[in-house]
């Protein structure tokens, strides 16, 4: 094993590795490096056989996912509602299948070569997105909704950390691991319960108080945080323990950063994803006919430096997944250094302490 700083500048680790085998084959896949992990497992790069696509093949292993109570019965049903989806803005699910006698289960996804709109942010110096870049992602968020939306389909763990970005500026919805299919024939969007991450739930489900609400305007409200993240670098809410992050969420009060104080239309839109009562929250429809939505043309936004920009997060992403894997294999410790933060710049961590996914399998490691 040979590990070395990459030469193209972004300080990111570099591995020259010479394996045993030069691959395996799994199925109709044939496997290749690791570019993720999780708790239940790995991800490796894959190519199909037959097809030569390339795909992102996420290995589960089945005894430590029968650890967790129903954990079984959860991701087949997550299965079930993910690979109904065929959308732009939604990362594809290809197919899943077990091998009983590994006591694996392999799930073949699309291959997002980039990183996180979380991962996006948290490297740059002041841990927000210039407002170009938030409207181009935060519009192919509502269109990815609508589209799940008009499916009968409610993510209720929309985050950045949930949100991927290609190099060629696409973003990718992920982790439909609490997602809820509406029943067919029911009328509304009602839903009993939600499962999302703490600074991101909504008053309704906070605050306990009602028995059904929205599920349509769950995610509309956790859009609205997370355009509040994404152009301040903090989320709305934040709070002392849960209880007191839940208190705060149901009274509703928010502070408005100079970046949103200095901008009416978006300070309005943030406002109206963000209305405390769910009748007077935007639609997704609604947000994506607001006027700072129109504002320029997102396309114009994507450039040379964009594609950079998301090239080293997945860099950085891969490069030390790949350190740590093996590093594991001869029983070494990997530290990966955090990337260099502005002193002036707010905390990539201020007011997420309470933010964690309840699920075990993050997409992006997807």
């Amino acid at each position: 094993m040979i590990a070395a700083t990459s030469s193209d500048g972004s300080g990111a680790p570099a591995l020259v590795y010479k394996g045993k085998k030069e691959y395996k084959i799994i199925g109709k896949y044939m496997m290749g490096e690791v570019i993720g992990e999780g708790m239940q497992g790995k991800v490796r790069e894959a190519l199909h056989s037959e097809t030569l696509r390339r795909v992102a093949i996420k290995i589960v292993h089945l005894r430590q996912l029968r650890k967790a109570q129903n954990a079984e019965k959860n991701m087949e049903r997550e299965m079930a509602i993910h690979k109904k989806l065929k959308h732009r803005n939604v990362v594809e699910l290809t197919e899943h299948f077990r091998i009983d006698e590994k006591d694996k289960w392999y799930v073949v996804l699309e291959l997002i070569t980039g990183g996180s709109l979380q991962d996006i942010v948290d490297i740059l110096p002041e841990k927000r997105l210039p407002d170009a870049l938030a409207r181009r992602f935060v519009h192919q968020l509502l269109d990815g909704l609508d589209y799940c939306h008009g499916k009968g389909v409610v993510h209720r763990d929309i985050k950045p950390s949930n949100l991927m970005v290609n190099t060629d500026g696409v973003l990718k919805i992920c982790d439909f691991g609490v997602a809820e299919e509406l029943e067919t024939y029911a009328e509304g969007d009602l839903c009993s319960k939600s499962r999302g991450s703490p600074a991101f739930l909504p008053p309704e489900v906070a605050s306990g108080s009602h028995e059904k609400f929205s599920g349509f305007k769950v995610d509309v409200w956790a859009t609205g945080v997370s355009l509040y993240l994404l152009t301040t670098g903090r989320v709305p809410f934040e709070g002392t323990s849960l209880i007191n992050l839940f208190e705060n969420i149901d009274q509703g009060n928010y502070g408005v950063p100079q970046a949103l104080a200095s901008q009416p239309q978006l300070l309005s839109l943030v406002d109206g994803l963000l209305a405390h009562e769910q009748a007077h929250r935007l639609s997704v429809r609604e947000a994506l006919e607001h006027a700072w939505m129109s504002a320029q043309p997102a396309e114009e936004v994507w450039g040379e430096r964009e594609k950079a920009l998301v090239a080293s997060v997945a860099t950085r992403m891969r490069s030390g997944s790949v350190l740590r894997s093996i590093a594991r294999m001869y029983g070494e410790a990997f530290v990966e250094a955090p990337p260099a933060a502005d002193a002036s710049g707010p905390s990539s961590t201020s007011g997420r302490t309470f933010a964690a996914a309840p699920s075990e399998h993050p997409c992006s490691l997807a």
